[in-house]
């Protein structure tokens, strides 16, 4: 098993220009805030217009000091995006003790069979000893994913002009190809297992059943195949159901309340921060109409919540990490359930461990 104790990075590793290229290239492509890169940058002291190129062209020609600096800060970068940040999370809080030990050995049997995932798409990529008492397993998969993109003229071409001059907005979906890290997380110590998928921002909303399931099928597949015989991932249903989060994250007063659909006694609405606004619940244009529908009796009730929480109080920069619950009604017999939250700004493993009980301690 490989050690990688709060990601710290191999002194001893080489130096490649070439490789910090392509690291440039994976943040790209892993839709990493440029702005993010940028903040890096001036840390270092390479000053590059605000370009994924330009970024790419100053790694080449910097200094050999430099460039190692910003090679070790863009590692830990990639690092921790790829362990914990962007992730679609199901939470499964029942395991004991024995299962701990169960899934352990499993999941060595799984690394050590090089045919474990002969008949499905992923690969086992990894597994990280990320504390005392966690373990994440990264599963390697090639995803075709819909991506949103609102349209510009140059996309619409010659029929610019008569289309934009219909509609305000053109949006369309474009397939995308992206290597993406889905893991498995044991929490020895607080008797957990945590499925999540990568890149939770790009994933579609009616694609994220499918993709769980296709995960999960991988790997209990995958245990049987080596034989090992006590060990599957629980099924969609014994999971977390985080579905009362959504109105507890909005009722609950810590936090920032950034983006809300909610439905009224008259209509459905959505609101995000805007101006100087930094929480909807305290905007003007928010509380003015709750205290409307709350005269007649009504109440907010939201149905996809995001949520700012300030992990590390009093500091600056400030620390902040974040949640967002959706949930569209796919039951017929009427049983609200909500298995995921997307989870992102996770900077550091420390950032995860706190959303992760924010997210239970709300549902």
């Amino acid at each position: 098993m490989v050690k990688q104790a709060d990601l710290e990075i191999d002194e001893t590793h080489e130096f490649s220009r070439e490789d910090l290229v392509s690291k440039i290239k994976l943040c790209e492509s892993r839709r990493i805030d440029l702005d993010v890169l940028d903040e890096i940058y001036s840390e270092v002291g390479i000053y590059a217009a605000h370009r994924w190129l330009s970024l790419q062209a100053e790694a080449k020609v910097c200094s050999d000091k430099l460039a190692k600096k910003l090679d070790k800060k863009i590692d830990i970068l990639l690092k921790n995006h790829i362990f914990f940040d962007n992730k679609l999370v199901m939470v499964y809080d029942q395991l004991t003790t024995d299962d701990v030990e169960l899934f352990t050995e499993g999941m060595i049997e799984l690394f050590g069979n090089n045919t474990a995932f002969d008949d499905s798409s992923y690969i086992a990529n990894g597994c990280y000893e990320v504390s005392d008492s966690i373990v994440l397993y990264n599963f390697k998969i090639y995803r075709e994913i819909q991506e949103r993109k609102e349209l510009t003229a140059k996309d619409l071409g010659e029929k610019a002009l008569e289309v934009l001059d219909k509609y305000n907005r053109i949006v369309g979906y474009s397939p995308i190809s992206v290597d993406c890290f889905d893991a498995v997380i044991i929490d020895g110590l607080n008797k957990r297992l945590i499925l999540q998928l990568d890149l939770g921002s790009i994933v579609l909303a009616n694609a994220v059943d499918k993709f769980f399931h296709d995960f999960r099928t991988a790997l209990n597949d995958a245990f049987v195949k080596v034989g090992v015989k006590n060990c599957r991932i629980p099924e969609k249903t014994e999971f977390v159901n985080l579905y009362g989060s959504i109105q507890n994250y909005y009722d609950n007063p810590e936090g920032e309340v950034t983006d809300a659909s909610f439905s009224t006694s008259k209509n459905n609405h959505r609101e995000y921060i805007k101006e100087e606004a930094r929480d909807i619940r305290k905007a003007d244009y928010h509380s003015n109409g709750k205290l409307a529908e709350e005269r007649f009796g009504g109440k907010i009730r939201p149905y996809r919540i995001s949520k700012r929480f300030e992990r590390i109080l009093n500091t600056w920069p400030q620390v902040y990490v974040g949640v967002h619950h959706r949930y569209f009604a796919n039951d017929k017999s009427g049983f609200k359930s909500l298995y995921q939250a997307h989870i992102f700004d996770i900077k550091s493993r420390e950032d995860y461990d706190f959303i992760i009980e924010k997210i239970l301690a709300n549902r």
